[in-house]
């Protein structure tokens, strides 16, 4: 009975080794028959466009029986049990069983390869490597990778593979990459929809215009320091940062705090642009992953704004995403980039007289409304070519010329509030339309046509006018009549225009009298 108990240990004893075989072969995830002739060798394969990989040999494995038994590597045996990288021994690699775990495991051992200085294999994208059998660290250390993607994290690999129940000798390795992602959009009100994003609009000089960027965060190591992820936003002369209007920049649904989660500065370049640079702390924001950062601000359309009826630049806003690429390698960064863009449009009213459209008119009073008749147009030139707010209302100079800048799409109405000395007033305002050029019928392009739309016969289009700061505006014929003149000495005047209105009055009246007097008797008379 005593012979059977101990029998029974010594096979309990000769399972339970058997089991830790087997646990130290998970590494590989499974544990198939070797069989006679096995291979002593293997290769590994990643395939990343553009990168470059460095393997390096972890833990060696030796054929024993029918099993591969798995034992530190020299370059490694120093990892195992040290504190400062986790206390990890060999026999705990088997039981890391979530994938948290796995990937804590492999930012230890990228650790550890930086601190030593570790040589390893080299790996060229796409090429086969033949590799000793063992447990392997795989790292991404000459990254030239195409698109957002940043370099892989660490990936762990066991030369062989179990394979659909049978040992794989020929690893490949496909990265799951991190990308960053950036998009910034103008955000516009829809009577339809409420609001909607756009790549382009078009405003008046001192509207706001709404932005907002929304930017992917990208995965790197735990361990992985000094990584930059910095936002700059670029306005072009042509836009003011509204500083009346609060600064958001979330993650989802948490607001993110200046000063602790990141830094932000503005800057006023010698150009006439303003930069806006966001600088995140990432340790604070890469638990916000699949958040991503969004920001949310505004800006003015200011007198420096582009002005032109062709396809052109327009007032632009750019934004680039910087940020690092590969940890591992000093100045490593990547960006992105994107753009949005406002137009906005001008022209120029030329007043001459009706008889000779060379003789142009000076001292005529105008004012531009649009099409609730709220008074607009509200930027003109002065005579040395700047743009200026108008105060009151716009005079033509000697040239018979005067400037409305700064306008939007629409149907806008230029009324004459006073006419030049000796010229009678418009009857009727001219009504013109500004209709923008769109790609596809959506997106803006910064053309534009212009329009004389309620048939007013004393407005015509002319050619384009360039001005001196290089901006392009519309340009419209006025013509005026001169006003009534009667001849004599002197001039009849004011009130001899009234005297003479007056005769004619009386005049009128005295004959209407006489014919309703005769037309009385005869009725009379016929009774």
């Amino acid at each position: 009975m005593e012979r059977k108990r101990t029998w029974s240990k010594r096979i309990g004893a000769m399972l339970l080794v058997c089991i830790m075989v087997m646990l130290m072969s998970l590494t590989v995830f499974a544990a198939p028959s070797i069989g006679e002739g096995a291979p002593t060798e293997g290769t590994i394969t990643v395939t990343k466009e553009g990168s470059g990989f460095t393997a390096y040999s972890v833990l060696d494995a030796k054929q024993s029986g029918d099993a591969y038994v798995y034992t530190a590597s020299a370059e490694f045996a120093d990892f195992f049990g040290q504190e400062v990288y986790g206390s990890y021994k060999v026999e705990d690699i088997p039981k890391l069983g979530s994938a948290q775990e796995i990937k804590t495991f492999a930012a230890q051992l990228h650790k550890f390869v930086t601190d030593r200085k570790i040589s390893g294999i080299q790996l060229e994208s796409g090429v086969k490597k033949e590799v000793s059998l063992g447990y392997y660290l795989i790292l991404e250390t000459a990254s030239k990778s195409q698109g957002a993607v940043v370099a892989s994290t660490a990936m762990l690999a066991s030369v062989p593979q179990e394979k659909d129940g049978v040992w794989n000798y020929e690893v490949l390795l496909l990265p799951k990459d991190s990308e960053a992602d950036l998009d910034k959009s103008i955000v516009v009100y829809d009577g339809k929809s409420g609001t909607k994003k756009v790549n382009t609009s078009t405003a008046a000089i001192g509207e706001k215009i709404q932005y907002e960027v929304t930017a992917g965060i990208p995965v790197y190591e735990e361990n992985a320091v000094n990584i930059k992820y910095q936002i700059t936003d670029t306005l072009s002369k042509g836009l003011t940062f509204d500083t009346e209007q609060m600064l958001f920049v979330t993650a989802g649904q948490y607001n993110l705090e200046q000063d602790k989660d990141y830094i932000f500065q503005m800057k006023k370049e010698s150009d006439g642009t303003t930069k806006l640079i966001f600088d995140f702390k990432y340790d604070k924001i890469k638990g916000y992953i699949d958040e991503g950062i969004k920001l949310s601000y505004a800006a003015k359309l200011n007198e420096n704004a582009i002005v032109h009826t062709s396809e052109g630049e327009g007032n632009p806003n750019t934004v680039v995403l910087e940020y690092t690429n590969n940890p591992d390698i000093q100045d490593s960064f990547k960006t992105l980039n994107d753009k949005v863009t406002t137009y906005t449009w001008g022209f120029g009213v030329h007043k001459v007289d009706s008889e000779n459209i060379m003789n142009d008119l000076a001292g005529a009073v105008f004012q531009v409304k649009d099409e609730v008749e709220q008074e607009v147009g509200k930027y003109t030139y002065d005579a040395d070519g700047k743009v200026i707010v108008l105060k009151g209302n716009a005079v033509t100079t000697e040239n018979g010329m005067v400037y409305f800048t700064g306008l939007k799409e629409g149907t806008y109405k230029i009324y004459e509030v006073q006419a030049p000395k000796g010229y009678s007033l418009l009857g009727e305002p001219v009504e013109v339309t500004i209709t923008p050029v769109k790609q596809d019928g959506a997106e803006y392009t910064g053309a534009a046509e212009i329009e004389i739309t309620n048939g007013n016969s004393a407005a015509t289009k002319e050619t384009d006018v360039t001005m001196k700061d290089g901006n392009v505006l519309f340009q419209v014929k006025i013509k005026n009549h001169k006003g009534i003149s009667l001849p004599g000495a002197g001039g009849t005047g004011a009130k001899g225009i009234i005297s003479i209105g007056i005769v004619l009055v009386g005049i009128a009246v005295v004959l209407l009298a006489g014919y309703g007097w005769k037309n009385h008797r005869k009725l009379k008379r016929g009774m």
